[in-house]
């Protein structure tokens, strides 16, 4: 028997925080000696735990023989406390937060760490053409490698070199390569390789991307098609649609006797309108179940005009609302090769729709704060109208402990919410729409409803009111913890804050990790339902998981409840600091032949590239800018392992003694680009394109000239 409660934070790197707790007191020890224990039972490692009940070990993996680390061994005074190393039962299972990402390799360190980025100026090329790829490799800590030997190789579709060139990192981590292709290159996509050469002759992998090589035939057809009669703005509630369709011959007669073939698709699909932005529409047959769909017409014929018509019937598909794409080919005579255009539309039954707009976000609502929801409801030409006899239902979530059959036929004590209506009401929305106050007295999560006559919910609102409270009807036998944070971003020096919702009072740790432990806190409280802040530190960039842990208090009733509850929730750290602002100044027109001169600034000394491309030929390769700082910056996984003791807490003797009644079962609950645009029409025409190579960027600015062909007249974009 112990007062002294360990758990263990296990970095990446391979070194350890311990954090020491009285369990009794429910404050954190200091002073207290922790000790690494070998095989043959002597410490081969030790500390001491600060003011704050933490104590550091350095790595001891490389340990060996009788000094491999067995247990951490934990004395204040007469009190004695050990924690197995690397036993499964010991450590913490996170798999059901959402904990993954991208990993630092074992070994690696935050500058050892490399990952790379290719792009190429614009997707697809023809036999014969050259193109420009630009490199960018970063340390994990994002620095630029310094004077680095890597290997770029560009493999044919059949994995035969095509290119391979050696390069060196710059102090920008900034490298570009032009890359020519013959007149016979084999169409297909290639890939791009970079490869880091280390020292021993070996070679790691950096980064990947590809490229098409394609050759276009020029179109001999032109089609159209629109819904008749017109769509309106909203969505479709007929159950008969019909398409006209024209086709016609580039050179301007209509193009008769022609087969068309269509096929549509029909997915689930939510409600959102663009003239409602910040609204929230809910499709009244939501509780439904629906699943897509998928099919063809049949074939049709154009007529002397080069129209035809085709009908599509929803009667035979489950009622919902779905996003409807008909996409129709209008084949060249006697060939299977053709053009072809889509329609798409949003189809639901439903003859009105009830919007809901909140002044902040819901999903933290300090106590006794004032906040407003706006309604409004819509016909499907997203015209306001009026609604009665409507009803509000205002309930409160409580929380029961239910035992449920599981899918291997196990039986497992789950977390169950229970709707309790507080109080319903009649309610009406005028054409200019209404206006509700959200209760904000007491603490909890709340359901705000708007229900028609059918009893359909027309809007569901969900909202969490922070402060203390206990919100728990029945113990959880699998101490579930819910965590809700105030925002979704945070900066260095700003204040994290939260609501949990835990099966008990007691005590607990906060803890920002992610590679490794970069802030704690420890916390005690009285209730079950209660807010607590954490400052973001400076450090880590990119994202990083808040471990929050509650051990139940020695004077909880809730004995039957396992005495450790826990969660993980990931959060974002804000990527100000990592932006360069770049700004481009170019004419809007210039005719063909004449000088295109672009104007550039960058926000603080950098390397950058500017490059321009027809968009017809971006559109065909369906071409996407690249987002550096989200490959960067992408979300890193939860590296830190917690091992613990806290799930072997004992109850106090007393309330077992006293205990009138135990368990029950908690009740039963209810759970409720244009493809018409021909980029390369005269084979004879070099690509618009320009790629302006390597450019120093500087706050005083720079240009770049590019001479446009005489041939060109479209739209060039213009990228940096």
């Amino acid at each position: 028997m112990t007062d002294l409660g360990i758990v263990v934070k296990d970095n990446a790197d391979g070194t350890h925080n311990i954090f020491v707790s009285d369990i009794a007191k429910e404050t954190p020890v200091s002073g207290a000696k922790v000790e690494v224990l070998g095989k043959n039972g002597l410490p081969v490692l030790s500390a001491v735990t600060n003011e704050q009940g933490l104590a550091e070990i350095a790595d001891f993996s490389e340990f060996k023989n009788d000094k491999y680390a067995v247990a951490y061994k934990v004395v204040l005074g007469n009190d004695i406390s050990f924690l197995p190393i690397n036993r499964e039962d010991r450590t913490l299972n996170m798999s059901r937060f959402d904990v993954g990402g991208d990993y630092i390799d074992s070994g690696s360190t935050q500058q050892t760490s490399i990952k790379g980025y290719i792009f190429s100026d614009r997707g697809i090329y023809r036999p014969s053409e050259s193109g420009h790829l630009g490199i960018l490799v970063r340390q994990a800590d994002l620095n630029a490698p310094q004077q680095l030997p890597f290997e770029l190789t560009i493999r044919k579709p059949n994995g035969e070199t095509l290119a391979s060139k050696k390069l060196q990192s710059n102090e920008f981590g900034f490298m570009e390569y032009e890359f020519s292709l013959p007149a016979a290159a084999p169409t297909g996509t290639y890939t791009v390789d970079l490869w880091l050469n280390d020292k021993n002759d070996t070679q790691r992998f950096a980064a990947s991307s590809s490229f098409i090589v394609e050759e276009f035939a020029p179109d001999s057809l032109k089609i159209k098609a629109n819904w008749q009669p017109e769509a309106p703005k909203g969505w479709q509630n007929e159950t008969s649609l019909l398409a006209a369709v024209n086709l016609q011959n580039l050179y301007g007669n209509p193009a008769a006797g022609h087969t068309l073939q269509a096929e549509y698709s029909l997915t689930p699909a939510a409600f959102y309108f663009s003239e409602f932005a910040g609204y929230t529409f809910r499709d009244p047959l939501q509780e439904q179940q629906t699943r897509s769909y998928k099919d063809s017409l049949p074939e049709a014929l154009t007529d002397a005009n080069g129209n035809a018509e085709l009908t599509l019937n929803l009667d035979n598909f489950e009622k919902g609302t779905y996003r409807l794409q008909l996409n129709i080919d209008g084949l060249e005579a006697g060939s299977a090769r053709g053009v072809g255009t889509s329609l798409n539309t949003l189809v639901s039954p439903a003859k009105y729709l009830v919007g809901w707009k909140a002044d902040g976000k819901l999903g933290y609502l300090h106590k006794d704060s004032e906040h407003k929801i706006s309604f409004i409801a819509i016909n499907n030409n997203l015209q306001p109208q009026s609604l009665d006899n409507l009803t509000l239902q205002l309930a409160k979530k409580e929380y029961i402990s239910s035992l449920s059959e599981q899918k291997n036929g196990t039986y497992k004590y789950q977390m169950v919410a229970k709707e309790n209506i507080l109080q319903h009401r009649t309610f009406a929305i005028p054409e200019a729409g209404a206006e509700e106050t959200l209760p904000t007295s007491e603490a909890g999560e709340y359901i705000l409803k708007v229900l028609n006559a059918e009893n359909q919910v027309l809007a569901k609102i969900e909202f969490n009111v922070a402060g203390a409270a206990n919100l728990l009807q029945s113990a959880d036998k699998n101490a579930s913890l819910s965590v809700k944070l105030n925002k979704t971003e945070y900066a260095a020096g700003e204040n994290i804050e939260m609501q949990i919702s835990a099966p008990y009072s007691g005590y607990g740790l906060i803890t920002i990790e992610r590679d490794k432990v970069y802030a704690y806190k420890w916390f005690k409280t009285d209730t079950s339902a209660f807010s607590q802040s954490i400052v973001m530190p400076s450090g880590p960039e990119g994202n990083a998981y808040l471990n929050i842990a509650v051990f139940r208090s020695l004077q909880s009733p809730e004995i039957y409840t396992s005495p450790l509850s826990y969660a993980a929730v990931p959060f974002n750290i804000n990527k100000e600091n990592r932006r360069l602002n770049i700004s481009l100044d170019a004419p809007q027109t210039v005719k063909p032949g004449e000088d295109l001169v672009i104007n550039y600034k960058t926000s603080e000394p950098a390397q950058i590239v500017v490059y321009g491309v027809n968009e017809g030929i971006l559109q065909v390769a369906r071409y996407k800018m690249p987002k550096l700082l989200d490959i960067f910056l992408a979300k890193r996984a939860l590296q830190v392992v917690t091992e613990q003791i806290m799930d072997l807490i004992m109850p106090d003797i007393r309330f077992l003694k006293n205990l009138s009644s135990s368990g029950g079962d908690g009740g039963e609950e209810e759970t409720a680009l244009d493809r018409n645009l021909n980029p390369f029409a005269r084979k004879t025409d070099k690509p618009v394109a320009f790629w302006s190579g390597i450019l120093p960027g500087a706050e005083n600015g720079g240009s770049y000239t590019y001479k446009v062909p005489e041939t060109f007249n479209g739209s060039i974009k213009i990228m940096t």
